[in-house]
């Protein structure tokens, strides 16, 4: 499944270096699902305003029917080191009252986590 069309990956993508924007951005947003964002400009946008709250949402972006919202887990020095994610059915899963939860949980798991343990590391 492509970052772009998931809650985890735009959560990743907000927060990666812009070298692993650009190399998803070359080989195209084909549409999986029926909201997947197909345009740079749309997804440039969405990412701005990941980085801006920690969380990304998905409402059938990757599949029909699919709900998830996840947020990005930074070390103690801010980088990035996973996302985390609640995912469910749209209609099932009500992602405004989840938000919160994940972010916490996000936040949480990056502070146990030693400055430099970054995902890029190794």
């Amino acid at each position: 499944m492509p970052a772009y069309a998931t809650a985890v990956g735009k959560a990743m993508l907000a927060f990666s270096p812009p070298a692993t924007l650009a190399e998803v951005l070359a080989q195209g947003l084909a549409r999986v699902g029926p909201n997947t964002i197909t345009d740079e400009e749309s997804l440039r946008n969405e990412l701005k305003t990941v980085a801006a709250a920690g969380l990304a949402y998905e409402e059938s972006e990757s599949a029909t029917g699919s709900s998830c919202v996840a947020s990005p887990v930074l070390d103690s020095g801010g980088s990035l080191v996973a996302s985390l994610s609640v995912s469910g059915s749209v209609g099932h899963l009500d992602i405004d009252r989840a938000a919160p939860a994940v972010r916490t949980a996000a936040l949480f798991l990056g502070r146990q986590l030693p400055r430099n343990s970054a995902l890029a590391q190794g």
